[in-house]
């Protein structure tokens, strides 16, 4: 191990320690990993009450203990995962000891024990694992355990990746919701027909979420995972959160005998194969090296677990291309790049004159009306021999990485047990420049930091009644941007405010590009908090279950995206992108100030749920949890809401007093903190049927029902943080430079009020409002998403470690957040030569705002309005065979048919458009018709 990662780890292991016993007992939330329940019975099947129910763990020989009620039942629950052997005892019976009790990740098992008459020091023992078939729940579940976690080839060692051979379980597009405002290894993963990030992720039973747009955060190395379980559909009520599904993470933990391993993993490419589709080998070269180590602090008290992974990764840039201005096109000479050898379509092209509109003759163009900007920024370019101006460069990657955890369990006696678990992450992958290249910009530079801490109780306070807690505190940091060295506009002359000294966003289409949009310097911190408390009581028939988790995130982040300007060049001026860029005639320009959000949000959630045994063929379950959606809002009441009621009737605030009418903000009378109103009237029923037809626990069929609510993301409406007069996006799209275009070294030339930055920030309460700027503003009560779910199984366990299964899957879900235009631009038909025309000059004064009242109008560009009308509709079958490890062998089979249709799916912030313009719907809804008719015939795999 590297000096860097052994100082690593010792930090880590300090910093978990002092955190593990500083801390102190702290209230939390408990779900459950394992439970055993069954029936104890005389010879003759009659129910056996206040025998005595023991199980053991053979790792750690912590016990936990019941006693049967009149019924015969016993029921023991949250349990860890591991190895037990089962003994009931009750006078006048000999005893029941049964050996090689296997429990895994959520599993629901019966046993049943039978008991024979004769003295208690009489002994019957049965070696037997416990059946794999679940006659508790409804849900569908697959657990991934740590042969297949630890062996499977997983490319980084990411066990994510595992989620995948779960069944029903696709990678879908991330759209916003990942990329370099999350943790890198992040993913959306698409479980039953869920939308993308919709899993609910549980690291020992804690959030383990990013809130910030609801996907993962980071798992631990394979090593330091004991198993995981993937469950969906119809889940009961103590689970909540997020309606896909839930992936239960359960770390590795120390035992009565020391366990170690030492590792190292190289992935070379003088070792690997050439792909197949490539003609030369690949150039990483990743080493992964690391170790684990657990084991007793006190023999059947106290048990410790820590490992460590390194990665680092080395990697020759893969090419990419670019084309520049060859040295003929900057002394004005054109014709090659022209050519029919230089253009895609085999072509010559034609270039003109923005000023003139007439075609530069022989494709010559005066030096003199290159722009100075351009000209500027030629320094920073690579030389080019290529007659079109091709540059082949290569953009420098790192991305390492570290790891650490450290586990403590400590059981105190046969009641109350309790664990702490710490785990960190690092990863380093700064942004480049050599002050030469500035086309190596492309790519957002990351610093990252994880870090989640977790402490658990379980207390046992009588015989059939078990409390759990739980608390975890994560933390996950984001800070992104360019090198320290990458220039800005001032650089090049260009006359306009800069926010800060490294920002130089441009794009030329089909040429090149510098920087980019998820580039831009910032940071994206989000810290959890949970904690919650869980209740499972055994009465006669009935086993409750009931409690409260309750959750608090805070997101503060910080983005300059469009504080220095885009620059856009696409060749609509003099039909070369290129040459646009050298005379400055951009088609597009857009700038703001930095993007500030804080937001809050409180996620509570209260349960009840009862599984009855009404006999020992059939257990009813009934379960309903109280979920309100408490919209999350930013701590500044930055933000706005609009009411085109109150635009026609020119209705203003009295915040700001400049505002234009229809905008209303925090302060205003009946603007709520988060501009919508709270849902309080989140019930989420939850029913099933497990039917046991021999009452062995060999088979079940199983039916069930859910309704889920989902928790929205934080990032969903950071936007609204954006709305004039806080962060004043304007995006132009003409101007009075070169034939309507915007010049390059001045942007805000043709702009009415000239250039509006800086803007005072905080904005005083008669601050001017810029024109045409972006707005992004919710309803007066957004719905929150939820899924209807329904599910059907059936389940055979034979010859011992064999599960046969096969699962109808549907649902519907409902509420989908998507964009929705309300103020676009209205197409006006008629001669260009009048004043009825549509160009993209007058895109703003098309708008429908503008149209209807040109004084207020136009203060307003693009509304975009969080529109919750999306639904979408699943139906799948899901087929599989799994051998639990046994034998030296282990064997998960599994096969999904299935199709998923939507009007829409939810891909991050509120940013775009997601419907159909509403002021010219005609078209699109002939075709959208004709779509569903194509997509609702046509069977689609998951």
């Amino acid at each position: 191990m590297s000096r860097k990662g052994m100082t690593f780890l010792v930090r880590t292991l300090l910093v978990a320690w002092v955190a593990l016993w500083s801390t102190g007992l702290l209230f939390a939330q408990a779900v459950s990993i394992a439970s055993v329940s069954g029936r104890v019975t005389d010879p003759q099947g009659a129910a056996v009450s206040g025998a005595d129910v023991k199980i053991t763990s053979t790792e750690t020989g912590a016990v936990r203990s019941a006693v049967t009620n009149n019924e015969g039942l016993y029921s023991i629950p949250n349990l860890p995962i591991g190895e037990y052997t089962l003994e009931v005892t009750s006078a006048g019976f000999q005893a029941y000891v049964q050996k090689g009790i296997s429990l895994r990740v959520n599993d629901n098992i019966q046993i049943n024990v039978p008991l024979s008459v004769g003295n208690v020091s009489q002994q019957v023992t049965v070696s037997a694992a416990a059946q794999m078939v679940q006659t508790q729940d409804n849900s569908i579940s697959q657990v991934i355990d740590q042969h297949r976690i630890a062996e499977l080839p997983l490319n980084g060692r990411q066990a994510t990746q595992l989620i995948l051979i779960s069944g029903a379980a696709v990678t879908t597009p991330g759209g916003d919701m990942t990329g370099s405002k999350n943790f890198y290894s992040s993913t959306t993963i698409s479980v039953a027909g869920g939308q993308a990030n919709q899993l609910n992720y549980l690291l020992d039973g804690g959030d383990n979420n990013d809130t910030f747009s609801n996907v993962n955060l980071p798992f631990p190395f394979p090593d330091a995972l004991r198993e995981f379980s993937v469950e969906t559909n119809a889940l009961p009520a103590r689970n909540g959160l997020h309606p896909g599904g839930v992936v239960n993470i359960v770390t590795q933990s120390g035992s009565n005998q020391f366990h170690g391993v030492v590792f190292e993993f190289l992935r070379n490419n003088v070792l690997n194969a050439t792909n197949f589709f490539s003609t030369k080998r690949d150039t990483l070269k990743r080493n992964q090296f690391g170790g684990t180590l657990g084991g007793p602090l006190i023999h059947d008290k106290l048990f410790f677990f820590g490992g460590y992974q390194g990665t680092r990764n080395r990697q020759t840039p893969n090419s990419a291309t670019a084309y520049i201005p060859t040295p003929a096109a900057l002394q004005g000479d054109w014709s090659a790049m022209e050519s029919a050898a230089c253009q895609s379509s085999g072509k010559a092209r034609t270039i003109k004159n923005p000023y003139t509109g007439q075609v530069f003759a022989n494709n010559q163009v005066p030096t003199t009306l290159y722009n100075s900007a351009s000209l500027a920024l030629l320094q920073y370019l690579p030389a080019t021999s290529d007659p079109c101006g091709k540059v082949v460069y290569g953009i420098p990657t790192t991305g390492d990485e570290d790891q650490g955890i450290i586990r403590l369990d400590y059981t105190f006696n046969s009641r109350q047990q309790l664990y702490g678990r710490y785990f960190i992450v690092d990863y380093r992958n700064p942004a480049v420049f050599d002050g030469k290249n500035i086309l190596v910009t492309t790519n957002p530079g990351n610093l990252e930091r994880a870090q989640a801490f977790t402490l658990g109780d379980t207390w046992t306070l009588s015989a059939n009644l078990v409390n759990s807690a739980h608390a975890t505190v994560t933390r996950r940091r984001d800070d992104r941007g360019p090198s320290p060295n990458m220039i800005n506009g001032s650089k090049l002359g260009i006359n306009t405010y800069f926010y800060v000294p490294n920002d130089l966003r441009l794009s030329v289409s089909n040429g090149f590009n510098t920087s980019c949009g998820t580039c831009a310097p910032g940071f994206f911190n989000v810290t959890t908090g949970q904690a919650a408390d869980d209740v499972d009581f055994l009465k006669g028939r009935h086993q409750f279950a009931f409690g409260a988790d309750f959750i608090r995130t805070d997101n503060n982040l910080l983005t300059g995206y469009l504080e220095n300007g885009y620059y856009q060049f696409n060749g609509q001026f003099s039909n070369d992108p290129l040459l646009d860029f050298m005379l400055g005639a951009m088609n597009g320009y857009g700038q703001s100030r930095p993007q500030q959000v804080a937001m809050r949000e409180s996620i509570v959630g209260v349960y009840g749920q009862d599984t009855i045994h009404a006999n020992r063929h059939l257990v009813v379950n009934l379960g309903l949890r109280w979920e309100p959606q408490l919209f999350p809002h930013d701590y500044f009441h930055r933000g706005s809401t609009f009411s085109r009621a109150a635009f026609d009737a020119g209705q203003k605030s009295t915040v700001f007093t400049n505002a234009p009418a229809g905008s209303f903000y925090y302060g205003d009378k009946g603007v709520p903190a988060a501009f919508t109103q709270n849902t309080l009237t989140n019930f989420s029923p939850r029913f099933g049927l497990v039917f046991d037809p021999r009452g062995d626990g060999r088979q079940t069929f199983r039916a069930g029902f859910g309704l889920l609510y989902d928790s929205g993301m934080l990032y969903a409406t950071q936007r609204l943080t954006s709305n004039p007069p806080f962060v004043n996006e304007i995006d132009l799209t003409g101007a009075n430079g070169p034939g309507g275009s915007i010049l390059f070294n001045q942007p805000w030339s043709g702009y009415s009020t000239g250039n509006p930055f800086p803007v005072p920030y905080p904005p005083p309460s008669n601050v001017s409002f810029p024109q045409f700027p972006l707005f992004v503003v919710l309803p007066k009560q957004v719905k929150p998403t939820y899924i209807e779910q329904w599910n059907a199984s059936y389940q055979l366990g034979f010859a011992n470690n064999w599960l046969f299964s096969m699962s109808y899957l549907g649902n519907r879900t409902l509420h989908v957040w998507g964009g929705l235009p309300i103020n676009p631009a209205v197409y006006l038909p008629g001669n260009c030569g009048s004043a009825a025309c549509s160009t993209t000059k007058n895109t703003n004064q098309r708008r429908v705002l503008y149209l209807a009242n040109p004084a207020q109008g136009q203060y307003y560009g693009s509304i975009l309005l969080l529109r919750d009308s999306g639904v979408a509709n699943y139906n799948g079958m899901l087929v599989s065979v799994e051998h639990r490890m046994a034998s030296n062998f282990t064997i998960l089979a599994n096969y999904t048919w299935s199709k998923c249709l939507s009007d829409t799916d939810f891909d991050g912030d509120i940013r775009q458009s997601n419907y159909q313009n509403p002021v010219n719907p005609g078209p699109t809804i002939l075709i959208a018709i004709l779509m569903f008719l194509i997509f609702s015939t046509s069977p689609r795999l998951p």
